[in-house]
C-alpha cells in the first residue's frame, strides 16, 4: 500500500507579538509563491469507494497530519465502513479507533450483548475523550452512528477539544441496499435488521459551513491580530477614537475590550445553515460542488483587518474555488437586534493538557505590486463579506463582524473614498478611517493559512 506517512511536531515556541506583523520564524516569510506542498499520499488502487480529499489531496492529507480531526464514520455492517477505517490508519499512523464493537471483544473474542450496548458506547465515549484529551491527531469513530444521539457526544467533545468533525459514509454503491449489506456484513445481521435501520437512518446538518484553521493558528492569528491592535493603539486618532467608543482609557485594558471566540477554532463561513432550517440550505448540501469540497484543505488568504466598535475580524479574499461554494448573502441588510450575553467564554487551555500539538501552517507573503497599488479596493462584489471574527463587544452577536465587513467593502466601493478616508501611515501597512468607528488595516503583505472545509456541528 505504499509507505507510511510519519508526523512530526515540533514544540511551540514562544511568539514576540511586535515581529508577528513582518516575517518572523513563528510567520515565515515568502516574497515568490506559495510553498509546494510535500505531504505524501497513500498510492490506492483506481477503487471509488476510496475517493477521498484525506487520501488522494496533498494539501489535505497535510491538513490532518498537522490538526486535529474526529472522523464519524456512517455506515452499517457490511458497507465497507471498517475497511475504509483500515486504510486511513495506513496512511494515518497516529490515528486511533473508538468503537463500542471494542467492548465485545475485551475478552478476546467479539461476543455481541445487546443488553449491554449503552456500556459499549460509553466504553468508546470514554476512549475518545482519552484520546482528545492527548491530543491525538486523528480520531475515528467507528461506530454505524445511525441517529443522531449516537454523534452528539462525540460533535461536543471535538468542539470543546478544537478538533474539526467530519461525517465520513462510504462510498460503496451498497451503502443503503439491506440485500447486499446482509450478504456482506460478518456479524450476520439479518435483511430484516438492517432495513429496520436504514428507515432509522437520520441525516445531521451542521450550523454553518467553512473553512476552519486548525488550533496552532488560530492561536497564532489571534496574536497576530493582537499585535496589529496594539500597533493601532500608537495612532492618536485611533486611540482617542477607541476611547471614545469603549469608555476605556488605558491602552492595556482596551486590548481586552473585545471578547474572543473561545474555545472555536478560527473559521470562515460560507454557509449558515441553522442545520437544514435555513431556506436552501438542503439544496446547498446537495450540490456537487459542496459535497466534493467537504474534507479537503484549501489556502485560506488574509488580506487585512479591520476594527469597528463592536467587531475585531481579519478579512478574507476567496479563491474562485472557494467562491463555487460561497453562499453567504454579500449585500444581506441587518436588522437590529436586542444584545444577548454570548455563550462564548473565555476558556483555560490547561485544563485540557495536548501531548501532541498542532503545527501552524501560517505564512506571510509579500503583495505583488499591483496588489498594492489596489489595496484599498481588495475585494468584488461576491465574497466581499467573508470574513475571520478574532473578537467582538460583549452583548453583541458574533455576526456583527460580517456585517461590518460588508460596510467596509461598501466604503471601499465608493467614487469619493478619498475624501471619506483618512490615511495613516504604520510600520508595515496603512490604516485607513471610514468614520463612524469603522478602522481599515491594509498590511503590506497577506497572511496565508492552510483551512479545511467542513461543517460545524
Amino acid at each position: 500500500m505504499g509507505a507510511k506517512v510519519s508526523r512530526v511536531t515540533p514544540e511551540r515556541t514562544s511568539v514576540d507579538q511586535g515581529h508577528l506583523i513582518e516575517a518572523s520564524p513563528n510567520v515565515p516569510s515568502s516574497k515568490v509563491a506559495l510553498p509546494e506542498n510535500q505531504a505524501q499520499t497513500l498510492p490506492l488502487p483506481a477503487d471509488l469507494t476510496l475517493d477521498f480529499p484525506f487520501f488522494k489531496d496533498p494539501l489535505t492529507v497535510e491538513y490532518f497530519q498537522d490538526s486535529k480531526v474526529i472522523l464519524i464514520m456512517r455506515g452499517l455492517p457490511g458497507s465497507g465502513k471498517s475497511h475504509l477505517t483500515k486504510v486511513i490508519t495506513q496512511l494515518y499512523p497516529h490515528a486511533t479507533i473508538c468503537s463500542a464493537d471494542d467492548y465485545y471483544s475485551l475478552t478476546g473474542m467479539y461476543e455481541f450483548d445487546p443488553s449491554r450496548l449503552k456500556d459499549a458506547h460509553a466504553y468508546s465515549q470514554a476512549k475518545a475523550d482519552q484520546e482528545c484529551n492527548k491530543g491525538t491527531s486523528v480520531v475515528i469513530i467507528d461506530n454505524t452512528n445511525v441517529t443522531r444521539w449516537e454523534m452528539i457526544p462525540y460533535v461536543k467533545m471535538g468542539n470543546a477539544y478544537k478538533y474539526v468533525v467530519l461525517l465520513i459514509e462510504p462510498k460503496t454503491p451498497w451503502f443503503k441496499d439491506a440485500e447486499e449489506l446482509a450478504r456482506r456484513n460478518t456479524h450476520n445481521v439479518s435483511v430484516d435488521l438492517l432495513k429496520r435501520r436504514l428507515h432509522a437512518w437520520q441525516k445531521m446538518s451542521p450550523l454553518y459551513y467553512g473553512w476552519f484553521l486548525n488550533e496552532a493558528d488560530t492561536w497564532l492569528l489571534k496574536r497576530v491580530g493582537d499585535a496589529w491592535l496594539e500597533r493601532c493603539l500608537e495612532v492618536s486618532d485611533f486611540l482617542e477614537d477607541f476611547m471614545g467608543w469603549s469608555g476605556l482609557e488605558c491602552p492595556e485594558d482596551m486590548m481586552k475590550y473585545y471578547q474572543r471566540m473561545e474555545p472555536e477554532l478560527l473559521h470562515c463561513t460560507a454557509m449558515f445553515s441553522g442545520r437544514g432550517k435555513v431556506p436552501g440550505s438542503r439544496e446547498y448540501e446537495r450540490k456537487s460542488e459542496v459535497e466534493n469540497a467537504l474534507g479537503q484543505a484549501f489556502h485560506l488568504h488574509m488580506i487585512g483587518f479591520f476594527i469597528t466598535s463592536r467587531s475585531f475580524g481579519i478579512r478574507v479574499k476567496l479563491t474562485e474555488d472557494q467562491l463555487n461554494v460561497w453562499a453567504q448573502n454579500d449585500f444581506e441588510e441587518e436588522i437590529p437586534a436586542l444584545p444577548t450575553r454570548s455563550k462564548h467564554t473565555r476558556r483555560n487551555s490547561d485544563q485540557n493538557p495536548v501531548v501532541l500539538e498542532p503545527r501552524a501552517s501560517l505564512i506571510s507573503v509579500q503583495q505583488s505590486q499591483e496588489v498594492m497599488a489596489h489595496r484599498m479596493r481588495p475585494l468584488k462584489s461576491e465574497g466581499r463579506r467573508a470574513h475571520i471574527t478574532l473578537a467582538f463587544k460583549p452583548g453583541e452577536r458574533p455576526m456583527c463582524t460580517g456585517f461590518d465587513a460588508m460596510k467596509v467593502a461598501e466604503f471601499e466601493g465608493r467614487d469619493s473614498q478619498t475624501d471619506l478616508c483618512k490615511v495613516y501611515q504604520v510600520p508595515g501597512g496603512i490604516l485607513c478611517s471610514y468614520g463612524k468607528g469603522i478602522w481599515v488595516i491594509y498590511p503590506e503583505i497577506q497572511y496565508v493559512a492552510i483551512s479545511l472545509f467542513a461543517g460545524f456541528y
